[in-house]
């Protein structure tokens, strides 16, 4: 039972130079998305409870960000906001206690500054997850999440028709500096995630990113109407991305060396995603850490090799 806030923190993902980011394998969760111009990705984590030293580096809130810390009922940790951005984050009901920003006021102890020689200084900024929950709890909003819907988890892999073995994913994200692989390691129990060829670490233990399920959501991507990215000629701007993670869609869980076939659901603001099976039945992940790869309706799927599979957003 969850005593705390959760912490949604934004973490950085481009330039290569970023990683091995901290954090990582603490995290409940994290998403994987888009940013604007469809190309590169960038994180959004989910802590409830393992609090490491420091998570990031942290970076430039998205229009997902609106939607995760409403699912989870978590305090969102950002550094940085387009103006069509901060328009939506301020009129939304996040704002102002689910906020934690220098955008708005909320510097040291919170965020500080570790340089690290080639990374530029817009990616330097970290966050201590232990003072976002005493920000929380001066805020009177630290307390036992009262979640209206949840996922569901079991040991057991579901015996459904709709499995298939499966050893490797890769998502081939259009930036081949985010492309992401996961292969799942039968002693472990776990699939092991390398990204751009080479194997992804957590900078603060060493160890290889992790997880004991990785779920491919399939969800509608559309152009928000605002401009996110406005560097250079206006030729070169892009628009924001509204990744639409309500309703219902596609999904793919990868646990246990299976993919399992099934769909999201999220009927409403304050529910979180949930899994079903093409039945209706609950579609339990694995105890344990996952990882969202979200990727839009039209992505194209091969299994390339037996029990291999890539998805190309």
């Amino acid at each position: 039972m969850l005593e705390h806030i959760p912490l949604i923190i934004k973490i950085s993902n481009s330039p290569e130079v970023v990683r091995p980011q901290s954090g990582l394998n603490s995290a409940d969760l994290i998403f994987e998305h888009y940013a604007e111009g469809y190309a590169v990705t960038r994180f959004t984590g989910v802590f409830y409870g393992t609090y490491p030293e420091r998570v990031g580096s942290v970076r430039s809130g998205r229009l997902i960000d609106l939607e995760i810390p409403a699912m989870y009922q978590g305090i969102l940790a950002f550094s940085g906001m387009s103006g069509g951005m901060k328009q939506r984050l301020r009129a939304s009901d996040l704002f102002p206690d689910q906020v934690a920003s220098p955008d708005f006021g909320v510097g040291q102890p919170y965020f500080y500054r570790v340089p690290r020689e080639g990374l530029a200084f817009e990616h330097t900024l970290f966050t201590d997850p232990q003072e976002l929950r005493s920000l929380a709890a001066e805020r009177g909003i630290d307390r036992r999440p009262d979640f209206p819907s949840l996922m569901a988890f079991s040991e057991a892999v579901p015996a459904i028709k709709e499995s298939t073995p499966a050893s490797t994913l890769k998502i081939d994200y259009r930036a081949s500096s985010c492309h992401a692989q996961w292969d799942y390691d039968e002693e472990l129990g776990r699939w092991k995630r390398s990204t751009a060829g080479q194997i992804h670490k957590d900078y603060l233990t060493g160890e290889q990113v992790t997880a004991a399920n990785v779920v491919v959501v399939f969800a509608n991507h559309i152009d928000a109407g605002f401009w996110e990215e406005m560097i250079g000629d206006q030729s070169n701007w892009k628009l924001s991305v509204e990744i639409q993670i309500w309703g219902n869609g596609p999904a793919l869980i990868f646990r246990d060396g299976q993919m399992l076939q099934g769909y999201w659901r999220r009927e409403n603001r304050e529910d979180m995603l949930t899994f079903w099976d093409g039945a209706g039945n609950p579609l339990p992940l694995k105890p344990g850490n996952s990882w969202f790869q979200l990727v839009p309706l039209d992505t194209s799927s091969e299994e390339y090799e037996p029990g291999k599979f890539r998805f190309t957003p």
